[in-house]
């Protein structure tokens, strides 16, 4: 147990002592033709704009040639464009302490019969929610997940949220009230929430950490890892690791989970996780 809490503070310092690079914005036109072209607008009136490609190649485009255009956020690594993950406000199922964007937000699927979704209804405060989808089944779990982030600045971000989860039909519920901070840019940084649950009227004393990592290996893919643990009790860990595979909406995360009490035992049976997240706005 130890020995896996030091390795993951290991892992989160080195990802977070990585040097980034300047973060840039490009514009990418999509033409009528069908064509992309992706660089910075030198110049535009209402009838024609200038633009220079990634590679150093100057255009003039009429405007009605341009079908639409988006802004890019991405870094340049050896000349190559490296796009951001779009759904950096979570790990694998965790949230991270960065905010979603005022009108954006994401649709997931976990395991195939868990639904979840979330929209920015503010630059600080995020409204979010899930439930199961069990075939045939005649209670459904159901969540509410509220987010407000309290400070965003310099590649830092802390948020302070709950959980709170019923069984459809029952009047009984419980959750977590948590805290959260993310430190690092959004391809690689190191997650840290901490946490209590509750239920039926009582608080559990004992707090539940979290720690998570992310590290962006190119365009397409993600290193990422979440773990949880509860500092007093053996045995009590769960560990996942995975990687996200990123698309210009959607993300798919494929990872496994396995259990403390399981390394401990000397066996390394592995649970699999699956989901599948769209994500739109900004």
């Amino acid at each position: 147990m130890r020995r896996v809490l030091v390795a993951l503070f290991l892992l989160g310092v080195s990802v977070s002592q990585v040097q980034a690079q300047e973060v840039e914005e490009f514009t990418q036109l999509i033409l009528t033709d069908g064509s992309q072209l992706v660089g910075n607008i030198l110049d535009e009136t209402d009838q024609e704009l200038r633009f220079m490609t990634l590679s150093g190649l100057e255009f003039t485009i009429r405007v009605e040639e341009i079908e639409s255009r988006k802004t890019i956020r991405a870094r340049l690594r050896n000349g190559k464009l490296v796009k951001f993950d779009p759904n950096v406000t979570r790990l694998f199922f965790s949230a991270t302490g960065r905010p979603i964007p005022k009108g954006s937000g994401y649709l997931s699927l976990h395991e195939l019969f868990f639904a979840s979704g979330g929209v920015g209804v503010s630059e600080s405060l995020v409204f979010a929610g899930g439930i199961s989808l069990f075939p045939g089944a005649s209670e459904q779990l159901v969540y509410l997940a509220p987010k407000a982030t309290v400070y965003n600045k310099n590649n830092r971000s802390f948020s302070v949220g709950a959980l709170l989860g019923t069984v459809t039909g029952e009047s009984d519920y419980g959750g977590i009230l948590y805290g959260v901070g993310t430190f690092g840019p959004e391809d690689q940084a190191i997650t840290i929430g901490s946490g209590f649950l509750f239920g039926g009227g009582d608080v559990v004393s004992t707090p539940i950490i979290m720690i998570g990592a992310e590290k962006q290996l190119g365009s397409r893919t993600k290193f990422i890892t979440e773990n949880y643990f509860m500092p007093g009790v053996s045995a009590n860990g769960v560990l996942s690791l995975g990687i996200r595979i990123i698309g210009d909406r959607l993300t798919t995360d494929v990872a496994a989970l396995t259990h403390t009490a399981v390394l401990n035992e000397g066996g390394f049976p592995l649970f699999p996780w699956v989901s599948f997240s769209y994500n739109f706005g900004h």
